[in-house]
Parts: structure tokens; C-alpha cells; sequence
């Protein structure tokens, strides 16, 4: 009985440790271990009626026990295999993404330095484009004052003459 406790003791431990992905098959592994334990102490309790069945029943249930243990070895088997994958993927991604890490960080400050001379250039051309067009609008009105000046000319010619 210690020994049962034992290893529940130490799978609930692991379950606290791991990371949530893995805790689900620990629980899974947990769960099926209480239930051998529940069946295997209705074993216990049951003892003294072992005694009065016939050997055949008490093979068979001894053989019903046995396969029941080989299940879950097998399930525990598999779930440590899932284990050790997800373990391995976990690395992998990890070992990928202390690699990509300085690629990243170098992408961003040359965005970030890109970012900055474009600014600079335009906070440069701004006042260029304001000087020319306040240049250009003088031009423009007094383009459009000799304009009007000269159309008010041509009438008044026009009425002199006329």
C-alpha cells in the first residue's frame, strides 16, 4: 500500500511541474492509476470470498487483473512516449526560436533606423514645399493681376475706339 502511494504521490508531483499541454496526459495517467488502485483494493476487500470460490474463478480473476495491469502499462508506455515527444517538439521550437531571436531583432532596428531617415527627410522637405508653393502663389497672383490689368486695358481701348 505504501508503494501505491508512493507513486501517486510522485505522478502528482509531475502533473504540478509540467507545463498545461502535458498535465492533461498526466491526469489521464493519474486517473487510470486510481482506477487500478480502486480495483485492485476491491481486490483486496474481496479476499476472503477468493478463498471460498473454486481455483478456476480465482485464475480467472487473477488473469482479468493481470490483463487489466498490462493495459495500463501500455497505456503509460504510450502516454510517456507522447511525453518525450511533445518534450522534443518543445525543444525544437525553442532551439528555432533562440536562432530566429537575433534575426528579428536585427530586422526591427533596421525598420526602426529606415523609419527614422524617412522622417528626417521629410520634416526637411516640408519647408521646401511650403517655400516654393508661397513662391509659386506670389507668381500666380501677380500673373493674374497683369492679367486682369491687361483684359481692363483692351476694354477701355475698345470703348476709346468704339
Amino acid at each position: 500500500m505504501r508503494f501505491l502511494l508512493a507513486v501517486f504521490h510522485e505522478l502528482a508531483k509531475e502533473i504540478v511541474s509540467r507545463r498545461r499541454a502535458m498535465r492533461a496526459q498526466l491526469m489521464a495517467l493519474l486517473t487510470s492509476f486510481i482506477a487500478v488502485v480502486v480495483g485492485m483494493s476491491a481486490l483486496l476487500l474481496e479476499r476472503p470470498t477468493l478463498q471460498n470460490k473454486d481455483y478456476r474463478e480465482q485464475i480467472k480473476s487473477l488473469n482479468e487483473t493481470e490483463a487489466n495491469l498490462k493495459q495500463l502499462i501500455t497505456f503509460i508506455e504510450t502516454q510517456k512516449a507522447k511525453l518525450a515527444e511533445s518534450q522534443v517538439l518543445v525543444k525544437s521550437l525553442k532551439d528555432e526560436e533562440s536562432k530566429l531571436r537575433p534575426v528579428v531583432e536585427a530586422d526591427r532596428k533596421i525598420v526602426d533606423a529606415i523609419l527614422n531617415t524617412q522622417l528626417t527627410r521629410n520634416r526637411a522637405h516640408i519647408w521646401k514645399e511650403r517655400i516654393i508653393s508661397f513662391l509659386l502663389g506670389v507668381i500666380a497672383s501677380i500673373v493674374a493681376a497683369l492679367f486682369l490689368t491687361a483684359i481692363n486695358r483692351a476694354r477701355k481701348t475698345r470703348r476709346e475706339v468704339g
